[in-house]
């Protein structure tokens, strides 16, 4: 019989909901799953353990051995080549081959030195792209070149994300810890000593990596990292990884407690903390578990704080994410079904790219207390600001230097919310610093975010651009500043969930009900300035874009004022500017 037998009924109508999806994506072949992102007919590593986790749990005829037949085919792909960063890890999808190999001094130079290649090799780029529109070379030409350039790169240097993902090891290795604690009398001898072999190689990278510093861990990387250490050691007995465990611990713990989570209000990866702190505080030593209930009464507060059960979504500012949908990349919204008071049973959370972990989170246990339950019910709560300081970490940052002190703002009623933050260095291409959110005509919610493009149109890592806006009611004020050394798009996006409306009314701006009047002014660094000048693209779907350049060493300064249409009689006189 297997668990999902026992289980409470919205744990098995969850897990039942993922496997529907997960036995649709199964390739008998390559024992494996065809993922569901990433490109067209790869096999995802991650989500396939899950899967084998998952159907260890329903635990049907010929599950078991589905099971084993994935652990033994991802553990086929685990990089084994010591002294390389990539050791022990897994590759996110099948298809992906080796990753280059990086010389042997690469270990010596540390953290210092890896940062320092970082800085060289994005100065490299950005110089040579303003180069080339320099010398009157058009955008699509020039992109293209840039491509090429980057895809040359990876083919000869180990570029971390570009080339392999280390926090691969501790995401299939914890689902590993978590199959063995729970199933191993389900899998033949030579799969369970298979995954021994994988943790003890993928383990021993780990703790090298956190020990060095080189590519730090974020906070939910860290939570699975120490629990997946915890739980390996007390597998073996080990007595030296059990101290590392509850030394780590103690030290994010005291971290934690005097300057909150680096991942602060990040839906996707506090999505991930909470799947995992259930463990954490089940299976860990005495200093994991300490930690895994701080995370957990911490990070459940604060959401309580930031969600908007009016809208369905959590108010920015976020550290981190994906998409402004909290429907599409994170678990909170089953996490939030699983409480039997916050949802009815019937309404099963959206399939989305994070279902595939409803299998951890189906054997874990979880109670919210009461308070944070009242704020994440749906009755109305009227309008509030809230405010949390915190150290964000910038994990491409200079050592030493990249845990800035930032401050998150945000305003929040039944109809209108919105966030910001203030102090962020971050070079994160998934920080999101400014976002709104309304009910729209017609019920639906619509929203709008600033995002930061290189010239060319792509979301990734710069450094720097810095970010110092506050939220108040009815206003947002603030600057971004550019010290990239090249020219980068500010990006006001605007989604809509159905055909909206978008009018400039003179120098007001309407998106779907929504009445922006704003002040945008760019200097640069002699203190000269000049209105800033958006540009509208769209529409693209539902998709509108309001795009400004600004160049290195400008810094935009924007005050703007926002309200509802229904409200637009309390509306300041003027327009949009700009």
């Amino acid at each position: 019989m297997g668990c999902a037998d026992t289980m409470d009924p919205r744990k098995k109508a969850l897990l039942a909901f993922c496997l529907r999806d997960f036995d649709a994506r199964w390739d008998e072949r390559e024992k494996l799953l065809y993922s569901r992102e990433g490109e067209k007919g790869f096999h995802g590593t991650r989500e396939s353990v899950y899967y084998a986790l998952a159907l260890l749990e329903r635990d049907a005829p010929g599950d078991a051995e589905r099971a084993a037949g994935i652990i033994s085919r991802v553990n086929s792909l685990q990089y084994l080549c010591p002294g390389q960063p990539w050791h022990g890890t897994f590759p996110s999808f099948s298809e992906h081959g080796v990753p280059p190999m990086a010389p042997e001094c690469l270990e010596r130079l540390g953290r210092e030195g890896e940062y320092a290649l970082d800085v060289f090799t994005e100065r490299l780029f950005t110089r040579f792209r303003e180069d080339l529109a320099a010398g009157g070379m058009g955008d699509r030409e020039a992109a293209g070149i840039m491509a090429t350039l980057r895809t040359s790169l990876r083919r000869v240097w180990p570029a971390v994300w570009d080339t392999y993902d280390p926090n691969w090891r501790e995401f299939i290795l914890c689902a590993y810890a978590l199959i063995l604690r729970f199933f191993e009398d389900r899998l033949p001898p030579r799969v369970a000593e298979g995954m021994d072999r994988a943790a003890a190689e993928g383990i021993a990278a780990a703790v090298k990596r956190a020990k060095s510093g080189v590519t730090p861990l974020n906070t939910n990387v860290r939570c699975v990292h120490i629990l997946t250490a915890s739980m390996f050691a007390s597998r073996w007995r080990d007595g030296t990884l059990a101290a590392y465990a509850e030394e780590s611990a103690a030290a994010f713990l005291s971290e934690y407690l005097g300057s909150g989570a680096a991942e602060f209000n990040s839906p996707t990866y506090n999505g991930v903390v909470l799947t995992y702190t259930p463990f954490m505080k089940a299976f860990g030593g005495p200093e994991v578990r300490l930690l895994g209930e701080a995370l957990d009464a911490g990070m459940w507060s604060d959401l309580a704080e930031f969600y908007n059960p009016a809208l369905k979504n959590i108010c920015g500012p976020y550290t981190r994410c994906y998409e402004m949908d909290l429907r599409v990349h994170t678990a909170i919204p089953m996490l939030m079904y699983l409480d039997p008071f916050l949802v009815p049973e019937g309404e099963l959370p959206p399939m989305s790219a994070e279902t595939e972990s409803a299998g951890v989170l189906c054997l874990g246990d979880r109670m919210l207390r009461e308070d944070v339950r009242d704020r994440l019910d749906a009755r109305p709560r009227g309008e509030r600001l809230a405010e949390r300081t915190f150290r964000e970490l910038c994990e491409r940052g200079e050592p030493g230097r990249d845990r800035s002190l930032c401050t998150a703002t945000a305003y929040i009623s039944d109809t209108l919310m919105y966030g910001c933050l203030r102090g962020s260095e971050n070079t994160s291409h998934q920080l999101c610093a400014l976002n709104v959110f309304w009910r729209a005509k017609g019920g639906r919610v619509s929203s709008l975010r600033l995002l930061r493009e290189d010239r060319d149109g792509l979301q990734r890592h710069m450094r720097t651009v810095f970010f110092d806006f506050t939220a108040e009611k009815g206003r947002i004020g603030g600057t971004v500043s550019n010290r990239t050394g090249g020219r980068i798009r500010l990006v006001f996006e605007f989604e809509s969930g159905g055909e909206a409306e978008v009018r400039i009314d003179g120098d007001r701006l309407r998106l779907d009900g929504l009445v922006l009047d704003g002040l945008f002014v760019i200097a640069d660094l002699s203190g000269n300035e000049r209105k800033a000048s958006f540009a509208m693209s769209g529409p693209e779907g539902r998709t509108r874009r309001f795009c400004a350049a600004l160049e290195d060493g400008e810094t935009l300064r924007a005050d703007i004022s926002l309200c509802l249409e229904t409200d637009e009689s309390a509306f300041p006189a003027g327009g949009m500017k700009g």
